[in-house]
């Protein structure tokens, strides 16, 4: 099975904040970053697309495939940071941040969720899937939980080579 994964399009948060599964608003360039990913998805074929429910993915998703069914799915979503989200990394004070930093793979968030926790969520998502090739909008950390899971980047380093805003990433599982 090919699991087809496009990263939604810039976020408009200012640089350096902390954003997972805040509902941040797409940037002011959205409207020709979307089109660029729908014409390099263009004449594709899957079996099944879904979508994070957070609207930078839904909102791309509706844009790339018109009047294709589109999924939502909560296991989709990025990275919880918890306590953290929406604050500049370079303000959060709690002692915690360094911590994380040291381990994110297995370090929780306050509030939220470690990299571990994020994968067992996508490992969960890909359960569910019937073998059909499949197209999922979707973030960075959920990109990279796949590539893991497929043995594209190493466990211990799932953020090697990450792929940018409206990029499309083929994932073989």
């Amino acid at each position: 099975m090919i699991i087809t994964a496009v990263r939604h399009t810039a976020p408009d948060v200012a640089p350096g904040t902390c954003y997972g599964w805040t509902d941040v608003p797409v940037a002011a360039t959205f409207a020709v970053e979307a089109e660029e990913v729908r014409q390099r998805l263009s004449g594709r074929e899957f079996g099944h697309v879904y979508t994070s429910p957070l609207s930078r993915c839904a909102r791309l998703a509706h844009h790339c495939c018109g009047d294709i069914e589109v999924l939502a799915d909560s296991d989709l979503r990025e990275m919880h940071f918890g306590e953290w989200e929406m604050q500049r990394y370079d303000d959060i004070v709690d002692p915690r941040l360094q911590q994380f930093y040291r381990d994110y793979l297995h370090y929780r968030c306050p509030g939220g969720e470690s990299f571990d926790d994020l994968r067992q969520r996508v490992e969960r998502f890909v359960s569910r899937l019937d073998g059909a090739d499949t197209l999922v909008f979707t973030h960075g950390g959920v990109i990279a939980a796949l590539r893991v899971m497929a043995g594209q980047v190493p466990a211990d380093t799932p953020f090697a080579d990450s792929p940018g805003y409206g990029s499309i990433t083929e994932i073989e599982l």
